[in-house]
């Protein structure tokens, strides 16, 4: 080989190497990125759990170590939290425990921001309560929407739709709750109230006995059964599934309610069997 070949391969070598060295130079790079990455998401995961458990660990004493005030900026590093769980019904389906965890501070979130009456710093102060109350219940307002309403009545779907609820019983009725007060007021909620809730798997047999006191005394079930008798749409728009749920949850309830069967209105069933 002459000098001519000799220098140009070594040349060529040198670039393969100058490459190789930039790919190698760009690798790290990205591994490092994914690296800190990945650590910095189980941080922050981890924040969040340790987030949870205390502050729901301090809200469980709170009755027995009196008034405990937080710092404004304890109180701002909620907002991390917040932000977190806000999204829970869309995107948590509670498979990991970490997922059901937060899944049920949302619920209690839920419950303890739907009213004030049970809040200790202003149990003895009717005015006060009044104001936070009113407050409350335009912050909530917008779960009442068809949207948001039919997000959490899914979530409750995934809740109970498993042999054993993902959620603990005292989150699957305060969901439950949460529901059937907003149905309650709102008639325009009863066709996503029966194709949604009404169609958990077994759900009647999840819900507390206060909860089921507090559905029949409400006439929601009258309600249901009458929107199901004049509107066979929505039997029809409900997955055969879904279906059999709710033929099931209608024969539990009409074995509750002796004033359905008396009436008359349990014909409604051959809505669903045809």
């Amino acid at each position: 080989m002459d000098e001519r070949s000799r220098f140009l391969a070594d040349a060529a070598t040198q670039r393969r190497e100058r490459e190789l060295g930039r790919i190698h130079e760009e690798t790290a790079v990205k591994l490092q990125a994914l690296a800190r990455g990945h650590l910095t998401r189980r941080k922050f995961q981890h924040d969040i759990r340790t987030s949870v458990s205390e502050k729901l660990s301090s809200f469980s004493d709170l009755e027995k170590s009196g008034k405990v005030l937080l710092q404004n900026s304890e109180v701002l590093k909620l907002a991390r939290l917040l932000l977190c769980i806000k999204r829970i019904p869309d995107d948590n389906e509670g498979a990991k425990v970490s997922e059901v965890k937060v899944w049920q501070t949302f619920v209690h979130f839920l419950v303890l921001m739907s009213s004030c009456n049970g809040w200790l710093l202003v149990r003895n102060a009717p005015q006060v309560q009044k104001v936070l109350n009113d407050l409350c219940n335009k912050m909530c307002s917008s779960l009442g929407e068809p949207a948001n309403f039919s997000r959490l009545a899914n979530s409750l779907f995934i809740a109970s739709n498993e042999h054993k609820p993902v959620l603990c019983a005292q989150a699957l009725n305060a969901l439950f709750s949460t529901l059937m007060k907003y149905v309650k007021n709102d008639d325009s909620l009863l066709p996503l109230f029966v194709s949604q809730v009404l169609t958990c798997p077994a759900i009647i047999s999840h819900l507390s006995q206060a909860n089921l006191d507090a559905f029949l005394a409400s006439g929601l079930f009258d309600r249901c059964l009458t929107l199901l008798r004049a509107s066979s749409d929505v039997v029809d728009n409900i997955e055969p599934q879904r279906t059999i749920n709710l033929l099931g949850n209608v024969i539990h309830l009409g074995y509750l309610d002796e004033e359905v069967c008396l009436h008359g209105r349990f014909h409604t069933l051959r809505h669903l069997y045809f």
